[in-house]
């Protein structure tokens, strides 16, 4: 494969979007490839299988990019391609957003207090939602 064709398949980490303008919410990171946004497709919550193409305006114009002092990544990476683990966002607050796997945001979940009573029940109930389908998937191989 040539090193065009390898660029076309890498999609940049470049924001996030917050789709109901909460604070504290889960957020979805936003990528872009020759210009375009994207999205994860949301299909299987461990691997990206596909990037959706961000088509909606309104989306387009609310897409907050990424900035460094505010954004935490902890493994430093901004190319993903289909097949790479699946990533997530939390936004804590107006200058705190996670974006890291599913096992660094259960590390960041623990090192952080997130003072919102619906958060409060809504993150443990979502990291067991995604334990029991990896289970699932094991037991499926």
């Amino acid at each position: 494969m040539d090193d065009e064709k390898m660029l076309q398949l890498e999609y940049k980490l470049v924001g996030t979007l917050n789709m109901f303008d909460v604070i504290p919410e889960f957020v979805t990171p936003v990528f872009e490839n020759e210009g375009q946004l994207f999205i994860q497709g949301n299909c299987n919550p461990l691997i990206i299988e596909n990037f959706d193409f961000l088509f909606n305006e309104n989306m387009v114009k609310n897409v907050r990019p990424i900035v460094e002092s505010e954004t935490l990544i902890p493994s430093g990476k901004y190319k993903y391609e289909e097949g790479d683990e699946y990533l997530y966002a939390f936004q804590r607050s107006e200058k705190e957003i996670f974006i890291g796997t599913f096992k660094e945001l259960k590390r960041y979940f623990n090192m952080t207090e997130i003072d919102d009573d619906f958060m409060n029940i809504e993150i443990p109930y979502f990291i067991k939602q995604i334990e029991e389908y990896k289970l699932t998937k094991k037991k499926a191989q």
